[in-house]
Parts: C-alpha cells; structure tokens; sequence
C-alpha cells in the first residue's frame, strides 16, 4: 500500500465535507447518501458496492487509490486498507482492522490515544513550548496536537510506516511545525525538549502473539516504557515537561514498575506525579497474567518536570473509581469466559462453514463455496485455509489479480506457507519470470526445510519448465 501526498490530499478533500458539515463530530444522522457511502468506506472500514463507490468518489480518484493499494475489490464490493478516524478538530489515517494484515508495519490508533490527547491538551495547552518530541509517534496523534502549542515537534517510531502516516497526517491537518524520523526510541534523536510526550507499547503477552498483536512493551509490558523514561534525565531540558502513560502490573500486592522508578529517580531533581486512570484486566490474556502471577494492571498518566526540586507522588485513586474499577475487573473476567465460549463456538461454526465451501467446490458450485469462505472471514478475518482456498477458487475462474491478493494475505498471516508462494508462482509465470522465480526459488527454500519432497518435486518441475518459456 502506498499512502502518499497524491492520496493524503483526496482524503483531505474528503474530511472537509464531514468537518464542514460536523457529522462525524456531532454524531448526527447520515442523511446524505454520498456521505454516508464515505463514511460507511472509510470511517467504519465496510465493504460498500463497486457503483456506489464510483459513483461518489469518481473514476479518477477511485484509479489512484486502486493503483497505490488504498482500495481491494472483491467481486462488486470495494473496501478500503485505511481508516479515518477523529480526535478533536483533527483528522488521522491509519491502517483499517481488519482488512488490512501487515501485522508488521500496522499503524493502529486506540483508546489509549486518545485518552492522553485529551490529557495532553488539559495539562499543557496553558503553556507555551519551543520545542516538543513525541516518542513512539505512530500515526502522530500525540505529535499534531502538540503543535498547537509548540513553535516545532519532532515525531519519532521505529516502525517506517508510522513515519509515512504520520508524516501524511501533519498534510492532512495542515501542520507545518511538525516533522518526523524513523528512530528506535532516543538513538536518531538530537537536541533537548522542552515537552517530551509518549504513548509507548505497555502490552505484556505470550511469545507466540508478539507477531500478531501490536505494542508489546517487553519484560512485564515495563520495559520500554522505562527506557524512555530513563532518557528524559538527558533530552529534557531544565524546566521541560515529560508525559508518558504506561500500564503497570500489580504482582502479590506490589508495582515492580513503580519500585524500578525509584530507582531510577533517586536523588535526581525531579518532581514526579503519578495519576491512576483506571484498575483493569486484559480479558483475552487472564490465563497467561495468572501464570505470570499478575492480578490485575494501573493505567497510570505520569507527568516529570526537570528542575530544582525532588518529589515523588502517586495520586490516591478515588474511592468511586476504585468501585468502578473493580466492577470492571469482573466484567472482565466475565469476559474472558464469554470469549473462550465464543472463541470455541466460532472455531466450530468456522470448520462447517470450511467443510460445507469443500463440498460446494467438489460439486463445482464455486459461488456457494465463495460466499462460505467469506462467511468465515466475517467470523475470522485470519482463517489463513479461508485466504488461500478463495485464492484457488479465483485463479481458477481467471481473476488471477483477486487470487494474488488472497495468497499474498495468506503470506503476512502465516509467512512459512509453501503453497501460496507456488500459486503466485504460476500466477507470475506468464506476466513476470523473475518474480515466477523468485516464488518458486521461495517455496523450494521452505520445502527443504520443511522435508516436504513430494512439494520439493513438484516446484523443481515447474522451475525446470519455467527455463524453457
């Protein structure tokens, strides 16, 4: 997907209906047909039909964004890879969930963010900053609303693709004071701050969902969030202000979090003030927290200031918002044995809907199989045998572009798939015998390791064939 200054400004020219009208901000009725379209396409990320889309966006446009994969099409229904979202009187893009399946490089906006935006404006907003540094930018939330007090803020993420939505944010919201670069936390990043801000990855989950899930913060979820906090000693000047929000986890009564930023501070002229934001659980990983001894995690909002006194406060957390806290608690343990039922319904219900599209396929009714297969996606929009069995079906009836996309998703959700790296294989013979080879040469590598020899043979035939064209 290429999002750059060519789409950013039709995107632009989009939002400007919804914020001159202030439908998105005031929540009211979509009563125009064109806006509720663009909304449905781009704000909800639902699949809207083919002459719908054209008729409200234009040839023009619609080839541009089809051409830099902003759009797939799937048949008569369009759906797009980014998402537009709202925070104040800005506007952002990010990656669309759950179309898009580059776990990698996804640029992901949630709650969190714009929890501390508005935290961000309420604390800081009276003053007046020369310079500001947002760490762990991605899509640049915490970056753009600083510039409306900051004469400059630099915007800094490991990720490249943060940079390129962040970057086509600031043109988006018409931010000239704010620039970005590609940086692992400090290491690209010069000079003092007289603000430095951070939304920093604070999850804490299991080897296995590292891959798949984003803003794993290392060693208990602390551990990045600490290294940041370890730098505004040297990239704050005296004087400046750092915010951070973390989760931290509580085990057997105690913060390891708070004890290692002690430490870190001890006799260092800081004043520190902790805020509790909430007392939660992660539904989804109860079992592997419990396993780790952890019982439930703070979500605090930390303000540091740089200066000539030492002081360290942890807010009392108000009685109500402890009461609400625990009922959260429950809810979510609730939550956590709805989802197992829900997860173990779904795993069924996905497995008949998968026998039921073999069947269909076998009988030659491709189009029943289609709408099956896609009926798992709605369920599980990462059942990998759903990618690559509908990108057989559409190879079959010729729609090797559809087909290509299947496989190629198949591929970001399961990276070690001999298959569909031999199906784009074949799909580039034809068009592209480098890229057949490099395929193939791929699918050949992984049936080696894998011991698969009856794939092994079938790859050295359509290579040794591919000599010949």
């Amino acid at each position: 997907m290429l999002l750059d200054r060519e789409v950013t400004l039709i995107i632009k020219y989009i939002v400007e209906k919804f914020h001159y009208e202030k439908i998105v901000l005031t929540g009211l009725p979509l009563k125009n047909k064109d806006l509720s379209i663009l909304f449905r396409l781009f704000f909800r990320n639902l699949p809207v039909k083919r002459n719908e889309v054209e008729a409200v966006i234009g040839k023009d446009f619609l080839a541009i964004f089809l051409k830099k994969g902003i759009f797939r099409y799937d048949e008569d229904f369009f759906y797009s890879l980014i998402k537009i979202s709202v925070c104040g009187d800005f506007y952002f893009i990010s990656t669309s969930i759950p179309f898009y399946k580059d776990f990698n490089s996804r640029v992901y906006i949630g709650s969190d963010s714009y929890l501390l935006s508005e935290d961000i404006k309420r604390l800081f907003s009276i003053s007046y900053y020369e310079k500001g540094l947002d760490l762990c930018c991605g899509s640049g939330i915490q970056a753009i609303t600083l510039s409306n007090f900051c004469s400059s803020v630099t915007g800094s993420d490991i990720n490249p693709q943060a940079i390129v939505f962040a970057t086509n944010n600031s043109l988006l919201n018409s931010r000239e004071n704010v620039k970005f670069t590609l940086s692992d936390l400090y290491k690209n990043v010069e000079d003092k701050y007289d603000i430095i801000v951070s939304n920093p990855p604070f999850g804490f989950f299991p080897d296995s969902l590292k891959s798949w899930l984003p803003g794993f913060g290392g060693d208990l979820g602390i551990e990045i969030p600490l290294k940041i906090i370890e730098g505004f000693h040297d990239y704050l000047s005296y004087g400046g202000k750092g915010f951070i929000c973390l989760s931290s986890p509580v085990i057997d009564g105690k913060e390891p979090f708070l004890e290692k930023l002690k430490d870190l501070f001890y006799g260092k002229k800081f004043s520190i003030k902790a805020r509790i934001i909430e007392e939660s659980i992660c539904p989804d990983m109860i079992d592997f927290h419990k396993e780790k001894k952890i019982k439930y995690f703070k979500y605090y909002h930390i303000v540091f200031e740089k200066g000539e006194k030492s002081s360290f406060i942890v807010e009392r957390f108000p009685l109500r918002n402890k009461i609400y806290s625990c009922y959260n608690i429950s809810i979510g343990k609730l939550m956590n044995y709805y989802n197992k039922y829900k997860q173990k319904k779904e795993i069924i219900l996905c497995e008949k809907f998968l026998s039921d599209a073999k069947i269909a396929i076998s009988h030659g009714n491709l189009i029943k199989a289609k709408k099956t297969l896609k009926k798992i996606l709605t369920l599980n929009p990462y059942d990998i045998e759903a990618h690559v069995t509908l990108g057989d079906i559409y190879l079959k009836e010729g729609y090797s572009d559809m087909a290509e996309e299947y496989f190629e998703d198949s591929l970001k959700l399961c990276p070690d798939m001999i298959l569909p790296y031999c199906r784009l294989g074949c799909i580039y013979i034809k068009k592209n015998r480098e890229k057949a080879r490099e395929f193939l040469g791929k699918a050949l590598s992984l049936a080696e390791e894998q011991h698969d020899e009856e794939m092994k043979e079938e790859i050295k035939k359509l290579l040794s064939g591919l000599s010949y064209i």
